[in-house]
């Protein structure tokens, strides 16, 4: 510990010192500038230099300059400034002549080395004052170029226009985002089950699911919407299904078919963050299929590259590449004879990072930060070298901290959704090499220097999950033994800056090994989907400290949240690959149920595959537009809406069951009425060669019934 805070002292000391010597160099500008000494002209630049800039990516524009005829003294203090930062290639420094006197112009052009030197020339020295009047303003001159390309008046393109200038093949001129305006804001969820793909509207009601679509238009034409399984996009703008040729893309209010995409049994999809990439995966390995993976933009359906599946993880071999959070990025695992690497590619090149690939020897496995182009790695004990966790920055690569390990088995990685916390769950031997334990190192991603917690639990974890939605806090499933488990829930105070990790409550004594938070935090799904507890579900409240309900959905799973956080789906589905448990075709299917455990509906089907639902793209509101939402005040005001607009669902709902059943009535009537017509009382007689009504065809038979009900005998004396 100790060595690790004067580590951290000593790194804080070297930057402080950093900044100390760069301020020192612009109060050298200042002084510079304002010197009355004599000064020679700048000497004549050579045509190399005068030449047009080859790589714009590493040139930056620095604005705000001060305008003086001292420009040998400016470009040697500049000079000497930008070059702690990076190798200069190039510095220019315009000037023109006004009254006989040449002088800048206020602004400076350099050309560094690297994109990466570039990068941090604009992060370090924009905003930095360098006196009253004067502020550096630094940007990329691709940056100043977009700009000036920007008409002084605007005027509104034609359609036709557009369409010329658009890249994007998907020309459909339907809204995709329709789903997101419906009046009583409820969520979609598409089912796969048989030859049957099915999209619904859900409501937080208990009545069944309105269908939405079908795929009965592919039906009319005797073909499939699909042939194996669908994905949506992460924003929920594509649905994604899969066919023998490739994959397609639909969407809109009709569901029409945007795009194709050509990869011969394809099995497997991964979307981009940002949904402008799409990877895919026929299934199949080995060096000589050039073609196992490709690489497409989602709205050109070009095919940026092809990679073949090499290396082959032996648990999770899906998804092989993964995606940064920007969509700017994608990496996987190259493991040659003595490298291991980890290869990424930016897009839209799809080429390799600065033509190189990352070395780390021994690399088990990697993923990325969901909202910083950050990546956490860790290698196990090599020898005399412990193992190790890594953060590492991209496109900088440097490495921000890293974490030393000892006694380590295995290791899991579980980001918070929001990127807040990285928690690094470790196996380790005891000291008697006989048992095991689990220990967790947790990295706060928003403090200075990455500074890490740890704990220590002697009991079996089977689970470890992270509050959505900006929460704080995390659960625990852990156990003694097989049957009973203990749920544990944890906080880390703050998103930032907070106090030590601390302990909330244990939930003790629980049928179950999984957690699903809901999207919106605080609730919480408690399920025991293992033998031996086959489908046991709780819904908990977190703040309250208080069971919901309990339940049991025979042989489920998996848990599904919907986006708002108002409705949680258990579902049992079966794989289409391999072996099939009859229980599970049995059980298949779906149930609903509220985010406090109230059932909704259920439905069970055979041959059940999947059950997703559409997700949203992230809301549009600021922290204080939220705050302002959930307010006491705000939600009393609203509260009589939804009442409202519960009141109208409920009312619409009785009038669509009670216009059902009067067409039914009425609908039995009528065809009632139409056998009567036919067959008449003569036509009846011919028909069947009789009268059925007349009398003489029936006895009528009377009996009397007499029945003792009650018996009383009453004794009177005189």
């Amino acid at each position: 510990m100790a060595a690790r805070r004067e580590r951290r002292i000593y790194e804080q000391e070297t930057a402080l010192e950093e900044e100390k010597q760069l301020e020192e160099q612009l109060t050298q500008l200042s002084q510079f500038l304002s010197d009355d000494d004599a000064e020679a002209e700048p000497s004549e630049l050579s045509a190399e230099q005068t030449d047009v800039l080859r790589d714009v990516s590493c040139v930056i524009v620095v604005d705000n300059m001060p305008i003086s005829p001292k420009v040998g003294k400016l470009r040697m203090v500049m000079n000497r400034v930008f070059s702690q930062i990076g190798e200069i290639v190039r510095l220019e420094i315009p000037t023109e002549e006004k009254n006989g006197t040449r002088k800048t112009i206020g602004i400076a052009i350099l050309e560094f080395a690297t994109k990466v030197a570039a990068a941090e020339a604009v992060k370090k020295i924009n905003g930095w004052k360098l006196d009253k009047k004067h502020t550096f303003v630094v940007q990329k001159l691709e940056d100043v170029q977009r700009y000036l390309a920007i008409p002084d008046q605007y005027q509104d393109p034609t359609f036709a226009e557009y369409q010329r200038a658009s890249p994007t093949k998907i020309t459909s001129s339907e809204n995709l985002l329709t789903y997101l305006t419906d009046k009583f804001q409820r969520d979609q969820f598409v089912v796969r089950f048989d030859k049957e793909t099915q999209v619904h509207w859900c409501e937080n009601a208990p009545t069944a699911p309105e269908l939405v679509y079908d795929g009965e238009r592919q039906k009319a034409d005797n073909k499939n919407w699909c042939e194996l399984y669908v994905n949506w996009s992460p924003r929920g703008t594509y649905l994604a299904t899969f066919h023998h040729p490739g994959i397609a893309l639909w969407g809109g209010d009709n569901w029409a078919k945007l795009m194709r995409f050509a990869h011969t049994g394809v099995e497997f999809v991964t979307f981009s963050p940002l949904e402008n990439f799409m990877i895919t995966w026929n299934g199949q390995t080995g060096t000589k299929l050039k073609q196992a993976i490709k690489v497409f933009d989602v709205k050109t359906g070009v095919c940026g590259r092809a990679f073949p599946y090499e290396h082959v993880p032996e648990n999770t071999p899906w998804p092989n590449f993964k995606w940064s959070h920007d969509d700017r990025y994608f990496a996987r695992l190259d493991r040659q004879k003595n490298n291991d690497l980890i290869c990424v590619y930016e897009t839209p090149s799809m080429k390799l990072l600065d033509q190189k690939s990352h070395r780390v020897n021994g690399i088990m496995s990697f993923s990325w930060s969901p909202s910083d182009n950050i990546m956490a790695f860790w290698t196990p004990e090599d020898g005399n070298t412990p193992a190790r966790v890594t953060l590492l920055e991209w496109p900088s690569r440097q490495i921000l901290t890293q974490k030393n390990l000892f006694n380590v088995v295995d290791c899991k990685m579980h980001w918070h959704p929001d990127g807040h916390f990285l928690c690094v769950q470790i196996t380790r031997h005891s000291k008697t090499k006989k048992k095991t334990f689990t220990a967790f190192e947790i990295f706060r991603m928003r403090d200075k220097d990455y500074p890490c917690e740890n704990m220590e639990m002697k009991d079996r974890v089977d689970d470890f999950a992270w509050e959505k939605n900006d929460g704080v806090r995390f659960g625990i499933v852990h156990s003694e033994n097989e049957t009973r488990a203990d749920v544990s829930f944890y906080t880390m105070t703050a998103l930032k800056n907070g106090e030590k990790m601390d302990l909330l409550h244990t939930h003790k004594d629980r049928d179950c090994d999984k957690l699903y938070w809901s999207t919106m935090g605080n609730y919480i799904v408690i399920a025991g989907q293992k033998s031996p507890h086959n489908g046991k579900l709780e819904f908990y409240d977190v703040d309250a400290e208080a069971s919901l309900g309990q339940h049991e959905h025979f042989m489920c799973t998996s848990i599904e949240w919907d986006p708002s956080g108002r409705i949680c789906a258990s579902v049992v589905s079966q794989s289409l690959y391999g072996t099939r448990s009859m229980r599970h075709q049995l059980e298949s299917g779906y149930r609903l149920w509220s985010f406090q455990g109230t059932p909704l509906h259920q439905v069970q089907l055979q041959d059940f595959y999947q059950f997703e639902w559409r997700p949203r793209p992230k809301s549009l509101l600021t922290d204080k537009q939220v705050e302002e939402v959930i307010s006491p005040a705000n939600m009393k005001a609203k509260k009589e809406k939804f009442r409202q607009i519960d009141k109208l669902l409920r009312n619409n709902r009785e009038a669509s069951e009670a216009r059902k059943m009067i067409k039914m009535r009425d609908d039995f009537r009528n065809v009632l009425l139409k056998r009567k017509e036919k067959l008449d009382q003569a036509a009846r007689v011919a028909l069947l060669g009789y009268d059925p009504e007349a009398p003489s065809r029936y006895t009528v038979v009377m009996e009397d019934y007499s029945e003792v009900i009650e018996m009383r005998e009453d004794v009177q004396t005189d």
